[in-house]
């Protein structure tokens, strides 16, 4: 649907909604848009992680955002910057834990990148007047700019534009993001990009669900594909005895 289709809910609630969202989303791609500096972590270590987000997360989700931030070493020691950049470079840049954080290499059977996701979400961008600046260095599917476009449409703060975010993260976020947060918890190096890709995953299924709640839009799931059942080995012995040239010899 467009933006600028006629609204049903009262304004006022949409955008208390809408600025949530949109802050959220915004504050999400940006700790995953680069490697972490110095002044970041030092902003972020002034406030509790339970209070960075208008979404309220499972404690143990904000608690570990919180335990990572204190590991590391006070003040921040350039060994320890360098630590996180080079982590950073394996997971958003060199895929060495097997992660890439686009959605085609999650959904493509051979891993492949610039797959069709990547030209669904550029349509669902391009209907709300978004771009990727340039999808060879960053391709339209990409963790940061899916992030970026629902916090693009939560801006509108229109019933439609909430709606449109709540299929988006339906039909593409949701889809890959658990699977990209649990690889990346399991092999990634540094705590805080465990903890940060956890949080992500957590805050798309909490923001989903308040949308559920709040706008009554209904959850949609991919077709489930019929798994070919095992031949019944009986019957199939069975079968055999008719079969000319199957049975004894003469």
């Amino acid at each position: 649907m467009k933006p600028e289709e006629t609204d049903l809910k009262p304004a006022a609630e949409m955008v208390m909604l809408a600025d949530a969202i949109s802050e959220d989303f915004a504050l999400l791609a940006a700790l995953h848009d680069h490697e972490p500096t110095a002044q970041m972590l030092t902003a972020l270590r002034s406030t509790k992680a339970a209070d960075w987000f208008g979404a309220r997360l499972d404690p143990a989700v904000t608690d570990a955002l919180d335990a990572a931030l204190a590991a590391l070493p006070r003040p921040l020691t350039e060994a320890a910057l360098d630590s996180l950049a080079a982590d950073y470079a394996d997971i958003y840049f060199v895929s060495t834990y097997e992660a890439a954080p686009v959605e085609s290499y999650w959904l493509d059977d051979e891993n492949l990148v610039c797959q069709d996701a990547m030209f669904n979400v550029r349509g669902w961008q391009a209907l709300y007047g978004m771009q990727a600046e340039d999808w060879r260095r960053r391709a339209d599917d990409h963790l940061v700019l899916q992030l970026l476009f629902l916090s693009h449409l939560a801006g509108f703060k229109t019933e439609i534009a909430l709606r449109d975010a709540a299929r988006f993260l339906d039909r593409h976020l949701l889809l890959w993001i658990g699977d990209f947060a649990d690889r990346i918890d399991q092999r990634a190096r540094e705590p805080w990009f465990r903890a940060l890709a956890v949080a992500t995953a957590a805050h798309a299924q909490t923001t989903r669900d308040l949308l559920q709640t709040v706008l009554d839009e209904p959850r949609w799931h991919p077709p489930e594909i019929e798994t070919p059942k095992a031949p019944d080995l009986c019957q199939l012995k069975d079968a055999m005895k008719f079969i000319p040239g199957t049975g004894p010899g003469w």
